[in-house]
């Protein structure tokens, strides 16, 4: 068993250096004051033993599926109950904040961030200014930690598949591209693959979007099926790829990404996210996706969101480059490239309306010159 041991000035701190190390899943094990430090113990393989069980049958292994699972209950309930000490001992630590800290830390939960992320933030800005001094120094530096992709980097790719949950806009996405280079190339030019579970792409995903006449569409039901509509569509400027939509309950999804990552030449891999789910789906998709290769991001339906702070928080976790933002409004509007001013600027203005809506009074936090979306 891999046991680490970690130690910072408070909570936070020592709970990023868990994620950041051991991952999502890791399991808090320990969590003591030495000094004026917190140092917290942590494992990501409770449930492997070191042990190897015989193999067993009949009423023997009845027993041993009875003792496995009582196990597997007690280390589920020994974890709840260590994280449910961690959060209260966070919010005891949170007693000894300064208030300016305190209330930057506040603002940042209110803009959609996870406590960890927000924690981190508020904790590391070098800035002993006045509370808006210290607001502004806070949204410069999560603005640096999110990371954009090349201008154009995915306009320019002959081969990109769309991935995502199932409902993130995959579908329109690659359709709205397919159009945008048809423009630029001309309609025989491009191709579009509907990479499917096995129905044609006349009754599949495509069948309700106005892909154009000219665009060449094929489908594909599995590695050696995509292999050759590619071959077939070899000829092509612009390439793009519509996936089924993914579940993490979907045993077949690691093995669907499998056939896009091996694939020669390469496909860039843009995973869709859309801004008006609940991100703790995108969050389990991605912990499930583990280490397979993300390109970067979409960002769907920001025109429906009523809070970007989650998808923020998502992409700095998970180091994904920004990429497009697509209007799922209207099919004739294009994809637009983005930067993380605008981005973060346009997650400052959602808090602002969700302030006024809530009748809080209009809210001062984001900057007088904020870009909003037309």
């Amino acid at each position: 068993m891999r046991v680490s041991t970690f130690v910072a000035k408070n909570s936070r701190g020592a709970l990023m250096q868990v994620k950041d190390q051991l991952g999502e899943d890791a399991i808090i094990l320990r969590n003591r004051r030495v000094g004026d430090r917190i140092e917290i113990t942590a494992t990501t393989d409770l449930n492997q033993p070191d042990w190897t069980p015989e193999p067993a049958s009949g009423r023997g292994a009845r027993r041993n599926d009875i003792r496995d699972q009582h196990l597997q209950n007690e280390l589920t309930s020994l974890r709840d109950t260590l994280e449910q000490l961690l959060a209260k001992r966070s919010w005891q630590d949170s007693a000894n904040v300064p208030a300016i800290q305190a209330t930057v830390g506040q603002r940042l939960a209110a803009l959609g961030l996870s406590k960890s992320l927000g924690g981190w933030i508020s904790d590391n800005v070098r800035d002993d200014g006045p509370l808006e001094q210290q607001w502004d120094s806070s949204i410069q530096l999560l603005t640096s930690c999110l990371h954009l992709m090349e201008m154009d980097s995915v306009k320019k790719s002959k081969l990109v598949a769309c991935v995502g949950a199932t409902g993130s806009g995959k579908t329109t996405c690659v359709v709205k591209l397919a159009r945008q280079a048809a423009n630029e190339f001309g309609e025989q030019a491009v191709g579009v693959i509907a990479l499917t579970n096995g129905a044609s792409v006349e009754v599949g995903q495509l069948a309700d979007h106005r892909v154009p006449a000219g665009i060449e569409t094929r489908s594909a039901t599995d590695k050696s099926s995509l292999s050759e509509s590619i071959a077939a569509l070899r000829g092509k400027e612009r390439i793009f790829i519509d996936t089924s939509g993914l579940s993490f309950r979907d045993p077949d999804m690691a093995k669907q990404l499998e056939w896009l990552t091996e694939q020669i030449p390469p496909i860039r891999i843009m995973l869709v996210i859309s801004a008006a789910a609940q991100m703790g789906t995108t969050r389990e998709l991605l912990r499930r996706v583990g280490a397979t290769r993300l390109d970067g991001a979409i960002i769907t339906k920001v025109d429906e969101a009523v809070s970007l702070g989650g998808v923020i928080d998502t992409l700095i976790k998970r180091r994904l480059p920004l990429s497009l933002l697509v209007d799922n409004r209207d099919p004739d509007i294009v994809p637009l490239n983005t930067d993380p001013v605008v981005f973060v600027d346009r997650a400052l203005a959602l808090m602002n309306e969700r302030q006024v809506s809530q009748s809080i009074g209009r809210s001062k936090y984001a900057p007088a010159n904020a870009k909003v979306y037309a």
